[in-house]
């Protein structure tokens, strides 16, 4: 005999069992409608208002980057407010698109999330921070575009059919840290260890023959200008990057710059002539431009690195171009 008996499991109560019973058919009846609308979703391509709708509810991916999935209803929504816009451009401001050329909501919308994802979690890898501050500098930015506050929020619901707030979280936020990340690529010696090289051999060139600037600009620049020998034609201060401006107006006539690296890449200068206009000084210049490492480039790798899945049928990943193709 054991030496400290055994006790016997209770046996379950009527009502417990009844319990049991009704969460194991909640659970069978929840699995029967997620996988009902799964197959709606991906078989069917249900993706119409109803399912923007259900879509916040019963979640299920669009896409995936990495493990990390991206909603159905971010992929929706986006596509909606894409359609809003150029619903509203093409009926008030006729031939704003080319004929043929209205783009595509669902292919913007579904590149959108993605590259959208990627940069936020690269501003994460890369200690980039956007502060309240920083949303309020760039939207003050578009007051001074928009007329006033009034005028501004009133675009935004117009064009967008959103709040300024939801403006600032879907369309500013992004903008600013890829305006960061541009500065973070051209001062990474490692990232831009390439581009830093060919500015130096670049530089010697023009050192060696400085006669020869603006056919060196023709070959060698990585800008508009280039075409044109990289005349920037007259500028003042305050016209150019704040580093372009210190370089341009310490110049004499004649004279070439050393290598004046700003976040958009590395810029050699000349300066051809001066001038006086109404008490304030004016230089022409022509630059050699290298730029930056490219901050779409940059995230196309992230992301092919990451791996991208798009769970929608109707579309596939272009490793190369890292856009969303539809089929």
């Amino acid at each position: 005999m054991p030496i400290f008996p055994t006790a016997r499991p209770k046996p379950f109560l009527p009502v417990q069992r009844r319990l049991i019973m009704i969460g194991g058919v909640i659970v069978v009846a929840v699995a029967a409608i997620y996988a009902v609308w799964a197959v709606g979703v991906y078989g069917f391509h249900w993706r119409g208002n109803k399912t923007l709708t259900m879509s916040r509810y019963l979640p299920v991916p669009a896409a995936a980057v990495g493990w990390q999935p991206l909603s159905l209803h971010s992929y929706l929504w986006q596509r909606q407010t894409i359609e809003h816009y150029t619903n509203y451009l093409n009926k008030n401001s006729p031939g704003v698109f080319s004929a043929g050329q209205t783009p595509n909501s669902r292919q913007v919308a579904m590149t959108k999330i993605i590259r959208d994802w990627a940069s936020q979690k690269i501003a994460t890898e890369q200690k980039i921070g956007v502060t309240p501050t920083d949303l309020d500098q760039a939207f003050n930015a578009q007051l001074l575009q928009g007329g006033d506050r009034a005028q501004t929020t009133k675009a935004i619901k117009d064009l967008y059919d959103w709040t300024p707030e939801q403006f600032k979280k879907y369309v500013l936020k992004v903008a600013v840290i890829r305006e960061k990340l541009r500065e973070k690529l051209s001062f990474d010696d490692t990232i831009n260890a390439a581009q830093r090289q060919q500015a130096e051999r670049v530089y010697a060139l023009v050192k060696a023959g400085p006669a020869e600037f603006a056919e060196l600009a023709k070959q060698y620049s990585e800008d508009v200008y280039g075409v044109s020998g990289g005349d920037l034609g007259f500028f003042a201060q305050g016209e150019h990057a704040k580093e372009i401006d210190e370089a341009a107006f310490s110049l004499d006539v004649g004279q070439v710059s050393d290598l004046v690296h700003t976040k958009f890449g590395w810029h050699i200068l000349v300066v051809e002539e001066k001038k006086d206009v109404d008490g304030q000084d004016q230089v022409r210049a022509r630059q050699i431009f290298i730029a930056a490492p490219s901050v779409d480039e940059y995230i196309t790798a992230q992301l092919n690195r990451w791996g991208v899945r798009i769970w929608l049928s109707e579309f596939s990943w272009d490793k190369k171009t890292g856009q969303v193709l539809v089929k």
